[in-house]
């Protein structure tokens, strides 16, 4: 049985379950073989150690200004890029692939002689397009980006989730649209459906879901919701995947979860609220449509595309806390809107976010290319 090489960076993440179940659903006919390019690096001392002194090399100056942290500099160098293309190669050798696939654009898993696909949330060069934007600190090196454009230019095809990073893809590393697919996404459908139970949207219960407290929005959502209660005095704010040190009244926070427990606390919420400030994707804001649930976000980044305005959500400007306490103080205050907009959100997801959706278009394109322009 011929085999898929599906390349990935990721340990034990759900993410790459979802990613592994989508090819073994679109391709039954071949074995997924998956590895982890982290656990190639780990593997290699040599690498691992010198990789810190190129991080110097290349970024010293910046970590030290505290413009850059020393981590998140470790697969942003070019020396890292092309001892992974060695290791891959060698890994990859021998192996009679129909394909292979790789999840998210920080190395390159291309071989000669087979097709080979990159699906990416988000592209470096689209950094420059959120407000705030400072070159030392969200850029990374031109030699590095330079690295970044041959990743695409060596797929047969570019999947993406969202438009906007297509269009980043081929306005920022000159790559021909027909070369670069929108694809959107997937989630875990088990728990996903309308809402068993309508009266959710009069409990005036907002939930917020993010990892990172100050990226994804949560100091001003915290400045709304204390104005949002002057008018709705039982009002809640459920926070879950971060655990910041406040304190405000009728706020529960959850922290850190398992996957499984959050698909309560989507059940029980009326309204979704993440005012980001920087989102290659919004995959929350996927899982809260998938649940039934009306969606407030902001105007950058992909979230224009999930947030059909007036219809199964809001949008608001970043860090505009008296805008989105109106949004939320009205949409509360009307839980008929919320369950129209709920019920839009859940149509708007059914209709372009399933998982067969995800499968079949990844089968469609793939089998479309594979075979014309392999190197």
């Amino acid at each position: 049985m011929k085999k898929i090489a599906f390349i990935h960076t990721r340990k034990r993440h759900w993410a790459v379950k979802i990613l592994i179940k989508s090819l073994e659903n679109a391709f039954p006919e071949y074995q997924i073989e998956t590895i982890n390019v982290t656990d190639l690096i780990r593997a290699n001392i040599n690498i691992r150690l010198l990789n810190r002194i190129h991080i110097i090399g290349e970024y010293g100056r910046d970590i030290l200004a505290g413009e850059k942290r020393f981590h998140d500099c470790f697969m942003r160098t070019p020396f890292i890029f092309r001892q992974i293309k060695k290791l891959l190669r060698k890994r990859l050798a021998g192996g009679e692939y129909a394909f292979t696939f790789q999840d998210q654009s920080l190395y390159d898993g291309c071989i000669r002689h087979v097709p080979h696909f990159v699906l990416t949330d988000h592209t470096h060069l689209a950094n420059r397009y959120y407000p705030g934007f400072r070159k030392k600190r969200d850029l990374y090196s031109a030699a590095w980006i330079r690295l970044e454009k041959c990743i695409y230019e060596n797929a047969d095809l570019v999947f993406v989730k969202s438009e906007n990073i297509r269009e980043s893809v081929i306005r920022d590393y000159a790559i021909a649209p027909d070369r670069v697919k929108n694809i959107r996404y997937a989630i875990d459908t088990l728990m996903a459906g309308r809402p068993a139970d309508p009266g959710r949207y009069k409990n005036r219960n907002i939930l917020f879901v993010g990892r990172d407290w100050n990226r994804k929005g949560g100091p001003v959502l915290i400045r709304a919701f204390q104005k949002v209660l002057k008018t709705h005095p039982d009002a809640r704010l459920t926070i879950i995947g971060c655990s910041p040190d406040i304190s405000a009244p009728n706020t529960e926070i959850i922290g850190k979860t398992e996957r499984g427990r959050v698909d309560s606390y989507y059940r029980k919420a009326s309204v979704f609220c993440l005012p980001t400030r920087k989102e290659p994707l919004g995959l929350s804001f996927i899982e809260a449509m998938s649940h039934g649930l009306p969606i407030i976000g902001t105007k950058i980044g992909a979230i224009p595309e999930l947030v059909k305005e007036g219809h199964n959500g809001f949008l608001t400007d970043t860090d505009d806390a008296e805008q989105l306490a109106q949004i939320l103080t009205d949409l509360l205050g009307r839980p008929e809107q919320c369950e129209f907009m709920g019920n839009a959100a859940y149509d708007f997801y059914a209709e372009k976010y399933t998982f067969e959706n995800f499968s079949n278009l990844l089968r469609q394109h793939i089998l479309d290319t594979s075979g014309s322009g392999s190197r």
